[in-house]
Protein backbone atom coordinates (compact mmCIF):
# COMPACT_ATOMS: atom_id res chain seq x y z
CA UNK A 1 0.00 0.00 0.00
CA UNK A 2 2.92 2.34 0.73
CA UNK A 3 4.14 1.93 -2.84
CA UNK A 4 0.67 2.87 -4.10
CA UNK A 5 0.49 6.07 -2.01
CA UNK A 6 1.86 8.44 -4.69
CA UNK A 7 -0.71 7.26 -7.24
CA UNK A 8 -3.51 7.52 -4.64
CA UNK A 9 -2.51 11.09 -3.81
CA UNK A 10 -2.40 11.87 -7.52
CA UNK A 11 -5.93 10.51 -7.89
CA UNK A 12 -7.13 12.63 -4.96
CA UNK A 13 -5.69 15.75 -6.57
CA UNK A 14 -7.49 14.90 -9.78
CA UNK A 15 -10.77 14.34 -7.96
CA UNK A 16 -10.46 17.76 -6.34
CA UNK A 17 -10.26 19.17 -9.85
CA UNK A 18 -13.82 17.94 -10.50
CA UNK A 19 -15.19 21.22 -9.18
CA UNK A 20 -13.18 23.02 -11.86
CA UNK A 21 -15.11 21.42 -14.72
CA UNK A 22 -13.32 18.09 -15.08
CA UNK A 23 -14.35 14.57 -14.06
CA UNK A 24 -12.69 11.24 -13.36
CA UNK A 25 -14.01 8.07 -15.00
CA UNK A 26 -12.85 4.72 -13.65
CA UNK A 27 -9.89 4.04 -11.42
CA UNK A 28 -9.43 3.64 -7.69
CA UNK A 29 -11.50 6.62 -6.55
CA UNK A 30 -14.39 6.45 -9.01
CA UNK A 31 -17.60 6.25 -6.99
CA UNK A 32 -20.10 6.68 -9.81
CA UNK A 33 -19.84 3.32 -11.54
CA UNK A 34 -23.60 2.64 -11.30
CA UNK A 35 -24.58 3.59 -14.85
CA UNK A 36 -28.34 3.33 -14.40
CA UNK A 37 -28.42 5.54 -11.30
CA UNK A 38 -26.04 8.03 -12.91
CA UNK A 39 -28.28 8.43 -15.93
CA UNK A 40 -31.32 8.65 -13.67
CA UNK A 41 -29.70 11.39 -11.57
CA UNK A 42 -29.01 13.29 -14.78
CA UNK A 43 -32.72 13.14 -15.70
CA UNK A 44 -33.65 14.39 -12.23
CA UNK A 45 -31.25 17.33 -12.46
CA UNK A 46 -32.55 18.29 -15.89
CA UNK A 47 -36.18 18.01 -14.86
CA UNK A 48 -35.55 20.27 -11.88
CA UNK A 49 -33.62 22.85 -13.89
CA UNK A 50 -35.31 26.22 -14.30
CA UNK A 51 -33.78 26.61 -17.75
CA UNK A 52 -35.34 23.34 -18.85
CA UNK A 53 -38.68 24.39 -17.34
CA UNK A 54 -38.55 27.69 -19.23
CA UNK A 55 -37.64 26.07 -22.58
CA UNK A 56 -38.97 22.55 -22.23
CA UNK A 57 -39.24 21.82 -25.94
CA UNK A 58 -35.56 22.53 -26.53
CA UNK A 59 -34.52 19.89 -24.01
CA UNK A 60 -37.16 17.27 -24.80
CA UNK A 61 -34.90 15.05 -26.92
CA UNK A 62 -31.94 14.76 -24.51
CA UNK A 63 -34.23 14.33 -21.51
CA UNK A 64 -36.26 11.62 -23.27
CA UNK A 65 -33.15 9.85 -24.47
CA UNK A 66 -31.65 9.81 -20.97
CA UNK A 67 -34.94 8.46 -19.59
CA UNK A 68 -35.07 5.78 -22.26
CA UNK A 69 -31.42 4.79 -21.77
CA UNK A 70 -31.94 4.60 -18.01
CA UNK A 71 -34.75 2.07 -18.53
CA UNK A 72 -32.58 -0.08 -20.83
CA UNK A 73 -29.47 -0.04 -18.63
CA UNK A 74 -31.45 -0.74 -15.47
CA UNK A 75 -33.25 -3.75 -16.97
CA UNK A 76 -29.96 -5.15 -18.31
CA UNK A 77 -28.32 -4.67 -14.89
CA UNK A 78 -31.07 -6.74 -13.26
CA UNK A 79 -30.96 -9.40 -15.99
CA UNK A 80 -27.22 -9.84 -15.44
CA UNK A 81 -27.55 -9.82 -11.64
CA UNK A 82 -30.03 -12.72 -11.81
CA UNK A 83 -27.60 -14.51 -14.16
CA UNK A 84 -24.74 -13.85 -11.71
CA UNK A 85 -26.73 -15.58 -8.95
CA UNK A 86 -27.29 -18.69 -11.07
CA UNK A 87 -23.61 -18.80 -12.05
CA UNK A 88 -22.80 -19.00 -8.34
CA UNK A 89 -25.45 -21.74 -7.98
CA UNK A 90 -23.71 -23.62 -10.79
CA UNK A 91 -20.43 -23.49 -8.88
CA UNK A 92 -22.20 -25.12 -5.94
CA UNK A 93 -24.16 -27.60 -8.07
CA UNK A 94 -23.05 -28.54 -11.57
CA UNK A 95 -26.66 -29.38 -12.56
CA UNK A 96 -27.99 -25.90 -11.71
CA UNK A 97 -29.36 -23.90 -14.63
CA UNK A 98 -27.35 -20.80 -15.63
CA UNK A 99 -29.64 -18.01 -16.82
CA UNK A 100 -29.08 -16.01 -19.99
CA UNK A 101 -27.29 -12.68 -19.70
CA UNK A 102 -28.48 -9.46 -21.33
CA UNK A 103 -28.43 -9.54 -25.11
CA UNK A 104 -26.73 -7.04 -27.38
CA UNK A 105 -29.95 -5.28 -28.30
CA UNK A 106 -31.69 -1.96 -27.71
CA UNK A 107 -35.15 -3.54 -28.07
CA UNK A 108 -36.83 -2.87 -24.73
CA UNK A 109 -39.49 -5.55 -25.22
CA UNK A 110 -36.79 -8.21 -25.65
CA UNK A 111 -35.05 -6.94 -22.51
CA UNK A 112 -38.31 -6.98 -20.55
CA UNK A 113 -39.16 -10.56 -21.55
CA UNK A 114 -35.72 -11.80 -20.52
CA UNK A 115 -35.89 -9.84 -17.26
CA UNK A 116 -39.25 -11.40 -16.36
CA UNK A 117 -38.02 -14.89 -17.25
CA UNK A 118 -34.90 -14.54 -15.11
CA UNK A 119 -36.81 -13.03 -12.18
CA UNK A 120 -39.42 -15.80 -12.28
CA UNK A 121 -36.74 -18.49 -12.31
CA UNK A 122 -35.38 -17.20 -9.00
CA UNK A 123 -38.76 -16.29 -7.50
CA UNK A 124 -38.20 -12.54 -7.64
CA UNK A 125 -41.02 -11.53 -9.98
CA UNK A 126 -43.04 -10.06 -7.08
CA UNK A 127 -40.09 -7.84 -6.16
CA UNK A 128 -39.74 -6.34 -9.61
CA UNK A 129 -41.06 -2.82 -10.23
CA UNK A 130 -43.52 -2.33 -13.09
CA UNK A 131 -41.32 -1.90 -16.14
CA UNK A 132 -44.12 -2.76 -18.57
CA UNK A 133 -45.72 0.69 -18.54
CA UNK A 134 -42.35 2.41 -18.92
CA UNK A 135 -41.45 0.19 -21.87
CA UNK A 136 -44.86 0.79 -23.48
CA UNK A 137 -44.50 4.57 -23.16
CA UNK A 138 -41.02 4.57 -24.72
CA UNK A 139 -41.96 2.19 -27.53
CA UNK A 140 -44.97 4.32 -28.38
CA UNK A 141 -42.50 7.14 -29.10
CA UNK A 142 -39.91 5.00 -30.88
CA UNK A 143 -42.30 3.10 -33.15
CA UNK A 144 -39.84 0.26 -33.66
CA UNK A 145 -36.75 2.48 -34.10
CA UNK A 146 -34.65 2.83 -30.91
CA UNK A 147 -32.52 5.49 -32.66
CA UNK A 148 -35.47 7.83 -33.11
CA UNK A 149 -34.46 9.92 -30.08
CA UNK A 150 -30.79 9.99 -31.11
CA UNK A 151 -30.87 11.05 -34.74
CA UNK A 152 -33.08 13.21 -36.99
CA UNK A 153 -33.55 10.31 -39.43
CA UNK A 154 -33.99 6.56 -38.95
CA UNK A 155 -33.96 3.58 -41.26
CA UNK A 156 -37.17 1.65 -41.85
CA UNK A 157 -37.47 -1.94 -43.00
CA UNK A 158 -38.15 -1.80 -46.74
CA UNK A 159 -40.49 -4.10 -48.67
CA UNK A 160 -38.83 -7.23 -50.02
CA UNK A 161 -36.47 -6.39 -52.86
CA UNK A 162 -36.46 -2.65 -52.12
CA UNK A 163 -33.43 -0.67 -50.84
CA UNK A 164 -33.24 0.54 -47.25
CA UNK A 165 -34.98 3.85 -46.75
CA UNK A 166 -34.24 6.70 -44.34
CA UNK A 167 -37.17 8.71 -43.01
CA UNK A 168 -37.58 11.65 -40.62
CA UNK A 169 -37.63 10.54 -36.99
CA UNK A 170 -40.67 12.70 -36.22
CA UNK A 171 -42.45 13.63 -39.46
CA UNK A 172 -45.66 14.37 -37.55
CA UNK A 173 -46.29 16.22 -34.29
CA UNK A 174 -46.05 14.00 -31.24
CA UNK A 175 -47.04 14.92 -27.68
CA UNK A 176 -45.04 13.15 -24.98
CA UNK A 177 -45.70 13.13 -21.22
CA UNK A 178 -42.11 13.57 -20.13
CA UNK A 179 -43.03 14.40 -16.54
CA UNK A 180 -45.27 11.31 -16.35
CA UNK A 181 -42.39 9.21 -17.64
CA UNK A 182 -40.06 10.71 -15.04
CA UNK A 183 -42.55 10.03 -12.24
CA UNK A 184 -42.77 6.38 -13.28
CA UNK A 185 -39.00 6.13 -13.54
CA UNK A 186 -38.66 7.56 -10.05
CA UNK A 187 -41.16 5.02 -8.75
CA UNK A 188 -39.08 2.21 -10.26
CA UNK A 189 -35.95 3.37 -8.43
CA UNK A 190 -37.94 3.79 -5.21
CA UNK A 191 -39.05 0.16 -5.55
CA UNK A 192 -35.55 -1.12 -6.21
CA UNK A 193 -34.19 0.91 -3.31
CA UNK A 194 -30.65 1.49 -2.20
CA UNK A 195 -28.10 -1.16 -1.26
CA UNK A 196 -29.58 -1.39 2.26
CA UNK A 197 -33.25 -1.81 1.32
CA UNK A 198 -35.60 -3.07 -1.36
CA UNK A 199 -34.81 -5.34 -4.30
CA UNK A 200 -31.17 -4.23 -4.52
CA UNK A 201 -30.52 -5.26 -0.92
CA UNK A 202 -32.20 -8.65 -1.36
CA UNK A 203 -30.20 -9.43 -4.48
CA UNK A 204 -27.01 -8.41 -2.69
CA UNK A 205 -27.86 -10.79 0.17
CA UNK A 206 -28.52 -13.62 -2.28
CA UNK A 207 -25.12 -13.14 -3.86
CA UNK A 208 -23.30 -12.78 -0.53
CA UNK A 209 -24.94 -15.93 0.83
CA UNK A 210 -23.83 -18.01 -2.14
CA UNK A 211 -20.33 -16.55 -2.08
CA UNK A 212 -20.06 -17.50 1.60
CA UNK A 213 -21.15 -21.08 0.85
CA UNK A 214 -18.52 -21.35 -1.86
CA UNK A 215 -15.85 -19.87 0.38
CA UNK A 216 -16.61 -22.21 3.27
CA UNK A 217 -16.81 -25.26 1.01
CA UNK A 218 -13.39 -24.48 -0.42
CA UNK A 219 -13.52 -23.09 -3.92
CA UNK A 220 -11.79 -25.22 -6.53
CA UNK A 221 -10.14 -23.52 -9.48
CA UNK A 222 -9.23 -25.46 -12.61
CA UNK A 223 -6.71 -23.46 -14.63
CA UNK A 224 -3.91 -23.72 -17.15
CA UNK A 225 -3.84 -24.75 -20.81
CA UNK A 226 -5.50 -27.82 -22.32
CA UNK A 227 -3.99 -30.24 -24.84
CA UNK A 228 -4.98 -27.93 -27.70
CA UNK A 229 -3.26 -24.94 -26.16
CA UNK A 230 -6.47 -23.21 -25.07
CA UNK A 231 -6.54 -21.24 -21.82
CA UNK A 232 -8.78 -22.86 -19.18
CA UNK A 233 -10.27 -21.18 -16.09
CA UNK A 234 -13.22 -22.84 -14.32
CA UNK A 235 -14.34 -22.31 -10.72
CA UNK A 236 -16.57 -24.74 -8.83
CA UNK A 237 -16.89 -26.66 -5.58
CA UNK A 238 -17.69 -29.86 -7.50
CA UNK A 239 -14.42 -31.79 -7.36
CA UNK A 240 -15.66 -34.79 -9.37
CA UNK A 241 -16.80 -32.58 -12.24
CA UNK A 242 -13.48 -30.74 -12.43
CA UNK A 243 -11.42 -33.93 -12.29
CA UNK A 244 -13.45 -35.35 -15.18
CA UNK A 245 -12.77 -32.18 -17.17
CA UNK A 246 -9.06 -32.45 -16.45
CA UNK A 247 -8.97 -36.01 -17.77
CA UNK A 248 -10.95 -35.02 -20.84
CA UNK A 249 -9.10 -31.78 -21.69
CA UNK A 250 -5.57 -32.89 -20.81
CA UNK A 251 -2.63 -30.56 -21.29
CA UNK A 252 -1.01 -28.58 -18.49
CA UNK A 253 -3.89 -28.11 -16.03
CA UNK A 254 -3.84 -27.51 -12.29
CA UNK A 255 -6.54 -27.83 -9.64
CA UNK A 256 -6.19 -25.26 -6.86
CA UNK A 257 -8.24 -25.08 -3.67
CA UNK A 258 -8.87 -21.91 -1.69
CA UNK A 259 -11.42 -21.13 0.94
CA UNK A 260 -12.35 -20.84 4.55
CA UNK A 261 -9.35 -20.98 6.88
CA UNK A 262 -6.85 -22.25 4.32
CA UNK A 263 -4.30 -20.72 1.92
CA UNK A 264 -4.44 -21.34 -1.82
CA UNK A 265 -2.89 -24.69 -2.66
CA UNK A 266 -2.42 -26.72 -5.83
CA UNK A 267 -3.81 -30.19 -5.11
CA UNK A 268 -3.73 -31.92 -8.50
CA UNK A 269 -2.43 -31.62 -12.05
CA UNK A 270 -2.70 -33.43 -15.38
CA UNK A 271 -0.01 -35.59 -16.89
CA UNK A 272 0.24 -37.94 -19.86
CA UNK A 273 -0.76 -41.54 -19.18
CA UNK A 274 1.74 -42.77 -21.78
CA UNK A 275 -0.98 -44.16 -24.04
CA UNK A 276 -2.14 -40.96 -25.75
CA UNK A 277 -4.48 -40.02 -22.94
CA UNK A 278 -4.36 -38.02 -19.73
CA UNK A 279 -4.61 -38.75 -16.03
CA UNK A 280 -4.94 -36.60 -12.94
CA UNK A 281 -2.32 -36.95 -10.24
CA UNK A 282 -2.47 -35.50 -6.76
CA UNK A 283 0.29 -33.20 -5.55
CA UNK A 284 2.00 -33.47 -2.16
CA UNK A 285 0.82 -31.19 0.67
Amino acid sequence: MVNELPSVLSQIRKVRANSQGTAILGGLLWFEGDYARSYFRATEVLMQSQEVADHFGRFALPVLYLQRHTVEVLMKNLINTFADITELDHQLNATAVVLQRAQVTHDLSICLRLLMRNAQHLGFEAWLPDFSRLVAMVEEIEQGSPDRLRYPTVSVKPPKGKPQKMVDSFPQQVTVGIQDLQDKLRAVFDCIGAEDSGLAANLSLEIQGRQQQIYQAGLLWLHGTDAKGNEVSIQSVQAEVLVEKMEHLGGNLFLTVAGYGRPDQDVARTESDGRGGWRVVTLPD
